[in-house]
């Protein structure tokens, strides 16, 4: 019974002197009765690195409107194909009658590709400012694009100019979109990631989370 508690006493110290030096020892103690206490030392974190808004410019452009205005370059794409197609039946048919003129009218062509890339860079907006996300340029050069709450409970586009300093060196920050995987064969980048890279050391770099907008500091 002794032996037990005197045991239990020296886990005691042992446990206490652990927690005093917060776990800065390493190796193993040998308590009585052979016991032996392996301690680990903590691993060491990465310096928090934070980020402000430097610039701040609201634009009244809201999710609504692009959702409707979306709507209505859906249904110009469809009307402008459907005349594009029709015309190339029509070409096609006049062609093969040895017709000398054709009544094929690239204007539709043109309209239709260009409704198109609206249609397609309209949803795409929508989808970021609905779900309040940052949208980062591959150029740093370029300012960052980020859905925020408006007036009326409406998400709106906002831009900003992201600023700070490396938490590693002081250097400063710039902010892009970078290529972080490419392809085996020809080297292209097949994946990009928000970043904060430093202007002083392209090795220091922090992955952003578009999805937080506890950066916005306005």
């Amino acid at each position: 019974m002794k032996s037990e508690q005197c045991e239990m006493e020296n886990m005691n110290i042992y446990g206490a002197y652990i927690k005093e030096n917060k776990g800065n020892i390493s190796g193993s103690i040998l308590g009585g009765s052979g016991v032996i206490i392996n301690v680990t030392p903590p691993q060491r974190s990465e310096p928090e690195q934070n980020y402000k808004v430097q610039k701040y410019h609201g634009t009244p452009i809201s999710d609504r409107f692009l959702g409707i205005a979306s709507s209505v370059l859906s249904i110009l794409s469809f009307f402008t194909g459907f005349q594009t197609i029709r015309q190339a039946i029509t070409a096609i048919t006049e062609l093969s009658e040895l017709s000398i003129k054709t009544t094929y009218n690239k204007y539709w062509v043109i309209a239709f590709v260009f409704s198109i890339v609206l249609t397609i860079v309209g949803w795409s907006l929508f989808i970021f400012v609905r779900k309040k996300i940052f949208w980062f340029p591959k150029i740093s050069f370029f300012p960052v694009l980020v859905g925020v709450q408006g007036n009326k409970n409406r998400s709106v586009i906002a831009i900003i100019r992201l600023s700070g300093h490396c938490s590693k060196c002081n250097g400063i920050l710039r902010f892009y979109n970078k290529p972080v995987a490419f392809k085996s064969d020809n080297g292209k980048p097949i994946r990009w990631q928000a970043v904060a890279e430093c202007k002083r050391n392209e090795n220091h770099k922090f992955a952003i989370d578009i999805t937080d907008t506890n950066y916005l500091r306005i």
